[in-house]
């Protein structure tokens, strides 16, 4: 069904769902902390993983030296 279809049935912009017990409760909890001001902008978000990102490319860098820990290396003529 498309987001069309899904409009002219319920006569919203929204698509027709009806939420979980759980679902619906995420969704007040998120909007009262929302209004508290409590959340992050998406600047702060990257400032603070930017650290993280940058040791985990460092990580990366190393390259081959984690395909050493699955054992030796065997030739093609070893492997018959």
């Amino acid at each position: 069904m498309t987001m069309t279809q899904c409009t002219r049935l319920n006569g919203s912009s929204y698509p027709l769902y009806t939420p979980t017990k759980a679902e619906a409760s995420a969704i007040r909890k998120g909007r009262a902390a929302y209004k508290r001001g409590d959340y992050v902008t998406l600047s702060q978000l990257h400032d603070e993983l930017g650290t993280a990102r940058r040791t985990k490319t460092a990580t990366k860098a190393r390259g081959s030296s984690e395909i050493e820990h699955f054992g030796p290396r065997i030739n093609a003529d070893e492997r018959r």
